[in-house]
């Protein structure tokens, strides 16, 4: 079995939860918030892979996790170019009876000792995960994203993954205020369509022309006064 953390890492866990307090009230972006995250919590625990991601729902009522923050473990071209290429947007698994969706399905914290294990599914040529931990981020009763580490030279316990429970908790409020901000961002979208769109036809109504009309008028009287 793994020990807690000691004491040095206990303070430098309680600075990390500082140093999100932080971040949440400066608003930096999303994706800048949860590397740093994932970052520091990786060098206080030693753990050289990891990943913070924020589980959703599609309109189907199917659920996938959209990473916030994933070390890159591309193992090849093909691998390496799938990562560049959706690294920025965030990627997305889908929920399943594998290495991510398990914590999520069984809703429970995950450990395997060696990614050979029968149970878990990985992908062709990928790394060698010598032990793995799922852990399901809740706020309240509710999960609402996942904490996964691997290959900790020192491997997992339950009672050292229960160590971090104050920083997944600070994570948590993290995840909800994103989820608060995509929700108001949608909202906003679904009123401009409101406003913008006929209901029947799909097509721009009189307040959308007269919007376009004023943007076209103010953009032509600028240019001429820029002429005189």
């Amino acid at each position: 079995t793994t020990s807690s953390i000691d004491d040095s890492d206990a303070g430098a866990i309680n600075e990390l939860i500082t140093r999100i307090q932080h971040l949440f009230f400066e608003g930096q972006s999303s994706r800048q918030t949860f590397e740093v995250i994932l970052d520091d919590l990786l060098a206080i625990t030693q753990t050289p892979y990891g990943l913070i991601g924020q589980l959703k729902a599609r309109s189907d009522g199917s659920q996938y996790i959209k990473m916030m923050a994933l070390t890159n473990l591309s193992w090849d071209i093909e691998s390496r170019e799938l990562y560049e290429a959706t690294e920025r947007r965030g990627m997305e698994f889908d929920v399943a009876d594998n290495l991510i969706g398990k914590p999520i399905l069984e809703q429970r914290t995950v450990i395997y000792e060696d990614s050979r294990d029968s149970h878990i599914a990985l992908p062709k040529g990928h790394p060698h995960l010598t032990q793995y931990a799922g852990v399901p981020i809740k706020l309240g009763n509710r999960i609402i994203g996942l904490l996964g580490l691997a290959n900790r030279p020192k491997g997992f316990s339950e009672a050292w993954l229960e160590t971090l429970e104050p920083v997944l908790t600070t994570v948590a409020t993290l995840i909800e205020r994103e989820h608060l901000k995509q929700q108001e961002r949608a909202l906003y979208h679904q009123l401009q369509l409101a406003n913008n769109v006929d209901s029947l036809t799909g097509l721009p109504n009189q307040s959308a022309l007269v919007t376009h009309i004023e943007r076209l008028t103010t953009a032509y009287t600028g240019s001429r006064d820029d002429t005189c």
